[in-house]
């Protein structure tokens, strides 16, 4: 009786952030890094630029690195766990997109607790099993942090009109905070959306483990 309290006490956590923020060749190719706060040393091909969280009103508290392509559009998010979101729409109308969103706790957890909040049981219970479908879960961690890392396809309605996309997050407990990582393709051929996903799958998971947490 007891697990299933906690059960539910993790699920009812996980619901509250998941609807807080609702809205709305073989060589490794270089990467440069820019930040407007930090100093990143890395001269290479590819752009990636540094969103640092530091002293943001919206981080509560936590000071990270939070990587994105340069050429992506940066956007605040207008729920208040909503830290920041870059996007990228393609001429075809398809788009990108990166989130980063921040939730409280409001208190630590122990190990037991950050395992059954970041398990696969917790994280599927709180999709809408209409529109979501789960395709792979892994446990993993990002600058040593636990994280669970679950891939799902959803579908939207925009202004009546359906939407596809199929999104990776990654989800991190750190200083009392669940920390959503995630990254996402959109586009109105459910196709369109699986192909563009697995042209840029390499990218969305170098942006997530390129991501620091850093002393205050």
């Amino acid at each position: 009786m007891k697990r299933k309290i906690t059960e539910m006490n993790m699920l009812s956590i996980f619901l509250i952030i998941i609807c807080s923020c609702q809205s709305n060749n073989n060589k490794e190719p270089e990467t440069t890094f820019k930040t407007e706060n930090t100093t990143i040393a890395k001269e290479t091909k590819n752009e990636l630029c540094v969103f640092s969280t530091k002293n943001n009103p919206k981080s509560q508290g936590i000071n990270m690195e939070f990587f994105y392509p340069c050429e992506w559009e940066s956007n605040t998010g207008q729920s208040q766990s909503v830290v920041t979101k870059f996007s990228k729409v393609l001429s075809d109308g398809s788009a990108l997109e990166e989130l980063l969103v921040i939730s409280n706790i409001g208190r630590s957890l122990t190990e037991d607790e950050i395992n059954l909040l970041l398990s696969e049981k917790i994280l599927n219970e709180g999709m809408d099993p209409i529109k979501d479908r789960s395709i792979s879960f892994q446990r993993i961690e990002i600058d040593g942090k636990p994280t669970a890392k679950i891939v799902y396809e959803t579908k939207l309605d925009n202004s009546g009109s359906e939407i596809f996309s199929k999104v990776v997050q990654n989800v991190v407990y750190h200083n009392q905070c669940l920390i959503r990582i995630q990254q996402g393709t959109f586009s109105k051929s459910k196709e369109k959306a699986e192909s563009l996903y697995n042209e840029y799958n390499d990218l969305f998971t170098k942006l997530s483990t390129s991501t620091k947490f850093l002393n205050n």
